[in-house]
């Protein structure tokens, strides 16, 4: 039977500094060449994912920004692209800036990606940016007005603060705009002090991306193992027949794994996958891994 593995990146496939392995990249490319079918499903944009995953020799689509593009590794070229329907911006852009929350906003404008930010905001947001710098990424533009970025298709908008600061607003988006908006409410794996919200359309999500890439594969939800570390992994654990936490996962996904391994220092992810596809003993249990 033809089994179709996708990993969640961060806390999960990465280790603890956001790199991947020399084992895991060295592992992954040599079970992929034998045919082994996986995919990544990140909340990062494709160009970080690029990043973090050179020199992994990925066949299948990117799922990136929770689900909101499928993308190719090897060109960066969307796809699938879900943005959010433009007749919210302005109301969400107002309501965020209302609450003191200034957003990042990643847009496609029909041949490149692009990251929006207006040069102020708080200490985690500056954090984010000095590091997209150094990283050069190409598509940061820093303006005067975000809402510039409301020419382009906007797939995300990002707001980094406290967590006490971001809970209302992401309340208040699971409110007034559930039928129309995903949100992703998630404590930053690095900077513990700051949590995220990211903001995309309703059909932007990493288990409506999954079923596409089983539809490429000619595979079922039963032929579907994923992995994951945290709350917005819930969905594609249930888009898919086995669901594997790692062992730093969030209770709360754990509860809806099928099997629980060992932690993402460990590359458990990549072994549970090594042992299986070649056939050796069944994967029971790997805390320890």
């Amino acid at each position: 039977m033809t089994t179709l593995y996708v990993s969640d990146l961060d806390g999960t496939l990465l280790r603890n500094d956001g790199s991947l392995s020399d084992f895991a990249r060295e592992t992954l490319n040599s079970l992929i060449e034998e045919g082994l079918l996986f995919a990544v499903a990140s909340a990062r944009s494709i160009v970080t994912i690029r990043e973090v995953l050179a020199g992994l020799l990925l066949r299948l689509p990117i799922i990136e920004g929770n689900g909101a593009a499928l993308s190719d590794q090897k060109t960066g070229a969307h796809q699938v692209v879900n943005p959010i329907d433009s007749d919210l911006l302005e109301d969400l852009y107002a309501e965020f800036v209302d609450r003191g929350c200034e957003p990042l906003v990643a847009t496609f404008d029909g041949q490149a990606d692009r990251c929006y930010y207006d040069g102020g905001g708080n200490e985690g947001m500056k954090a984010y940016i000095r590091n997209r710098t150094e990283a050069r990424d190409p598509r940061l533009r820093r303006v005067a007005d975000v809402r510039e970025a409301f020419r382009d298709q906007v797939m995300t908008f990002t707001l980094i603060e406290r967590h006490a600061i971001l809970a209302p607003v992401v309340e208040w988006l699971e409110t007034a705009h559930r039928d129309a908006v995903r949100v992703h409410f998630f404590e930053d794996t690095y900077m513990p002090e700051w949590s995220w919200a990211m903001v995309h359309d309703r059909r932007a999500s990493k288990d409506q991306a999954i079923r596409t890439i089983q539809e490429i594969c000619g595979v079922g939800p039963e032929e579907t193992v994923v992995f994951g570390d945290n709350d917005n992994d819930i969905a594609m654990f249930r888009a898919a027949g086995r669901a594997i936490a790692v062992s730093n996962a969030t209770d709360r996904l754990k509860a809806e794994a099928t099997q629980i391994v060992g932690s993402n220092e460990k590359d458990s992810v990549v072994r549970f996958i090594e042992r299986e596809f070649r056939g050796g003993p069944p994967n029971r249990s790997d805390r320890g891994a």
